[in-house]
């Protein structure tokens, strides 16, 4: 049995194992009837159980408190569940000492707290206007503890001791047993008053909460990550890390207003900051030909600008929709106050998704092809793989696993997440010529550390895109300070250069269209079309092997004592200063 801190974030993670297993949080509390814990149950199923459980000499009793179910809102979070606990704990105490059934009957006087320091979170058998907790009478000489709950954004006491004689509203009146101890919390909203805006009438009850806007965020949010689709959960991570970063972090009174008071003025606002922000290129050398095309895009940061757009509609939309929606098999039963989208009226931000146009040289090919094989990691191998197999996409190139090569039929399986995929559509690539030998390699490599994914630096998980993006940064320095590159580019653009150069070579479109999995979701593709197209991959591929070996023997004879060999130098800093380094080093130019 782990001890942790049980907190929602934390809980999130907890996976189901083959058998139940219990998780104590660190935090105990002693009281005179025994010791209280915290605890989560975590079934086979994943169904997850808040647990209460008390050890004494004579006694040994586990309570179950709730269900915590992540992303939903009648579940019980960690808020709910301490003071679940409590409730549990002062009951317990009357009827040892005072021998009643309940807390109502037991002999023992009541703390009343004041509506103001009272957490705004709600339970089952919690109301904000009639709380009280109560517990035994303590020794008639005995001090007692009073600790405030401490809420961001409130003013309240520190905690202090008085006797019972000179207690609020009792000779003896009884401390609130077990009390969390305060920890630093998120700015929390205070409950709004029963009467809402819009005539809209809000009663205090156990199903009732008030949602802030980055509930609504999370909620969306969460139903990604529960897709199952590896795409889902890179986009659930990229839109948590940005609202964060945009929204919670500088703007926490938006973040925590209540959802349907939010206006799309504030929206707006909102996302005219986030394009006067100072722009960060990383990764970006050189200067780019597309002046015109690429000055919306290069000063604000106006794709980030609409990706928040995005999150924030789609999220409403969602929220709105969830009561109505027939695919959720059990509806979480909250009143949902937001009755339009504030966002759906703002227009795209302008120049958020211009398109590239960059396609890199026979030459270029040919540069990054021996500066790559010069390398031995398995972000190099990656990379080099991007164009070997016909200019797949590198974030699903890095999900693979040693089951998913069969070196027997040379063919990598893919899974295709990309777009509104539900499920991933399966993709095999046939695998030849120097690709063969690279994933030979990787699964050499991958059987002697005793890991599944052919690409991983510790064998815990795959590697991460952008740790190859940073070796791709630090190769195209590189060359740009040897005068060996003038333009930018990335693995988007060699995707792009892939294609290119096969319409070039008389490939037909849709041979390319299977080969690299995309523009295939039409009826005629979805419906009727089942053909695996392997022999037309394979000969695509072939093609594309003999084009980038032309492209390699004519660059080792004009730049064979140029191009360096051996891993390229880590970008420290910003990128200018890498390359000023570089060239203070004195690399041989072309």
């Amino acid at each position: 049995m782990k001890k942790k801190s049980l907190t929602d974030a934390y809980l999130r993670t907890l996976e189901a194992r083959r058998k139940e297993f219990l998780v104590t949080d660190k935090v105990r509390h002693v009281t005179p009837l025994g010791t209280f814990s915290l605890c989560m149950r975590v079934f086979p199923t994943g169904r997850k159980l808040w647990v209460a459980r008390i050890r004494t000499k004579s006694l040994r009793l586990t309570h179950t408190l709730g269900v915590f179910v992540p992303g939903r809102f009648d579940g019980m979070t960690a808020d709910q569940a301490w003071l679940a606990l409590e409730d549990f704990a002062s009951k317990l105490l009357a009827q040892q000492r005072g021998g009643s059934p309940s807390v109502a009957e037991a002999p023992s006087a009541t703390v009343q707290l004041s509506h103001d320091v009272i957490p705004p979170v709600q339970r089952r058998s919690f109301s904000p206007a009639t709380v009280q907790f109560s517990a035994c009478l303590p020794p008639s000489n005995h001090p007692i503890r009073i600790t405030n709950w401490s809420i961001p954004g409130h003013a309240t006491s520190a905690a202090k001791v008085v006797s019972p004689s000179t207690a609020p509203g009792h000779a003896s009146v009884k401390p609130v047993v077990p009390v969390r101890p305060s920890t630093p919390t998120a700015p929390v909203v205070p409950p709004l008053e029963p009467a809402l805006s819009d005539g809209v009438h809000l009663t205090p009850g156990p199903q009732t909460r008030v949602h802030t806007l980055k509930d609504v965020v999370d909620s969306y949010v969460e139903t990604l990550k529960n897709k199952g689709n590896a795409g889902c959960h890179d986009t659930a991570a990229d839109y948590t890390s940005l609202f964060e970063r945009r929204v919670t972090k500088p703007f926490p009174g938006l973040a925590y207003k209540a959802a349907h008071l939010v206006t799309t003025e504030e929206i707006v606002d909102l996302l005219r900051h986030v394009m006067k922000q100072k722009s960060v290129r990383r990764g970006r050398v050189g200067e780019s030909v597309h002046d015109e095309q690429s000055n919306l895009q290069s000063k604000p940061l106006r794709r980030e600008a609409d990706k928040l757009r995005t999150l924030l509609k789609t999220a409403y939309e969602v929220h709105r929709g969830a009561d109505r929606d027939p695919n959720v098999l059990e509806p979480s039963g909250v009143l949902t106050l937001c009755k339009s989208n504030p966002v759906s009226e703002i227009k795209p931000v302008k120049g958020a998704n211009k398109a590239r146009t960059r396609t890199l040289t026979p030459e270029e090919i040919g540069l990054f092809v021996m500066r790559v094989s010069g390398i031995v990691s398995p972000a190099a191998r990656a990379l080099e793989l991007c164009l070997y197999l016909g200019g797949q996409r590198l974030a699903q190139l890095l999900r693979s696993e040693i089951k998913h090569y069969k070196s027997t039929d040379k063919t990598l399986t893919l899974f295709d997440s990309k777009g509104r995929r539900e499920v991933p559509r399966v993709h095999v690539v046939p695998v030849e010529g120097r690709a063969a030998e690279l994933l030979e390699v990787c699964v050499k490599d991958a059987q002697a550390r005793g890991i599944t994914h052919l690409f991983s630096s510790h064998g815990k998980k795959p590697l991460d895109v952008n740790t190859v993006s940073k070796l791709l940064r630090a190769i195209k320095a590189e060359l740009y300070v040897q005068g060996l590159i003038v333009e930018d580019f990335d693995v988007r653009d060699l995707r792009r250069s892939v294609e290119t150069r096969l319409a070039a070579l008389k490939i037909p479109s849709d041979h390319r269209a299977n080969l690299l999995s995309h523009g295939l979701s039409g009826v005629q593709n979805r419906h009727y079309d089942f053909h695996d197209y392997t022999d037309h991959k394979l000969n695509a591929t072939l093609t594309l092997h003999d084009y980038v070996a032309q492209c390699v023997e004519e660059c080792v004879i004009r730049y064979l004592d140029i191009v360096q060999v051996g891993p390229p130098a880590k970008v420290v800093g910003t990128l200018e200063e890498h390359v000023a380094r570089l060239r203070e080093a004195g690399l041989p130019r072309a």
